[in-house]
């Protein structure tokens, strides 16, 4: 009985020291001057408000900086800005959170492709609370 009167409490103080450990920090990436990267002390998340994406998840590089991870991203659109207007997709790379299932898209915007703008072509805004971050 012992062990697991103290089991939970092992389980908070890791659960607290793992919250401890998250960073949140505001720096310029790839030309973006808006990115917020979420890094604990192995690895870190690269969130650009300012396109609507995370492009980065990766291990942390021997300098503590983010490092290559699995989503690619086209570098000749490094630092340039959403285009609403376009006739051309911006292809950005990284993750995209699409609120719709992409065969609805006819539903939503009579095409199928692009992206619908709202969804792809807009600038989130950014909040920062502690170790939480929300873009909306």
């Amino acid at each position: 009985m012992r062990f697991k009167a103290k089991y939970p409490v092992i389980v908070a103080l890791f659960a607290l020291s793992l919250h401890a450990q998250v960073k949140v920090e505001k720096a310029t990436w790839h030309g973006w001057s808006d990115a917020v990267i979420l890094k604990n002390a192995v690895a870190a998340v690269v969130i650009v408000p300012s396109i609507g994406r995370v492009m980065n998840f990766s291990f942390l590089d021997a300098r503590g900086q983010p490092g290559e991870g699995p989503l690619w991203n086209n570098r000749d659109m490094d630092g340039q800005p959403v285009a609403p207007a376009s006739s051309q997709w911006g292809n950005f790379g990284g993750d995209k959170s699409w609120p719709a299932l992409q065969s609805e898209w006819p539903n939503i915007q009579h095409r199928g492709w692009p992206p619908p703008v709202g969804f792809d072509a807009a600038v989130d805004l950014v909040e920062i609370n502690g170790t939480e971050v929300t873009l909306t």
